[in-house]
């Protein structure tokens, strides 16, 4: 893989006290390079991984462990989080985008990745009584 380094160092925490990071930003980082997104970083992609499964957790409702960032079987989610908030550097808060006779939308009335959150289903919780 080229190039992928992490130079800042609260990414480096980060993957060394969760290694599932790593990982994972090193799936996003290959990802977004086969769809020829070059001017990503691997510090980009940490930064994605990061905010990513907190969005996941979120959706799902899921308290994240010392053991356990999220649940695994949203992995391919996260990844597809990331690449999605990849595409639009640059375009940041723009719901649609036309230049050069090419036009391009994104999903949601804010921009959002709606049709990949849908997938996850919100774990339930009990009410106290």
């Amino acid at each position: 893989m080229e190039n992928f380094e992490i130079e800042d160092e609260l990414n480096k925490k980060y993957i060394t006290k969760y290694p599932i990071i790593e990982d994972l930003a090193k799936k996003v980082y290959r990802k977004a390079l086969a769809r020829n997104m070059s001017y990503i970083s691997g510090d980009d992609c940490v930064e994605e991984v990061i905010s990513a499964i907190n969005d996941v957790n979120e959706r799902r409702r899921f308290t994240p462990t010392e053991k356990e960032l999220f649940e695994n079987k949203y992995e391919l989610i996260v990844i597809k989080l990331c690449i999605f908030n990849i595409a639009k550097y640059g375009a940041e808060g723009e719901t649609s985008h036309s230049e050069n006779g090419i036009s391009r939308g994104y999903e949601g009335p804010d921009g959002s990745a709606d049709s990949i959150l849908k997938k996850i289903v919100p774990l339930a919780k009990g009410v106290d009584v």
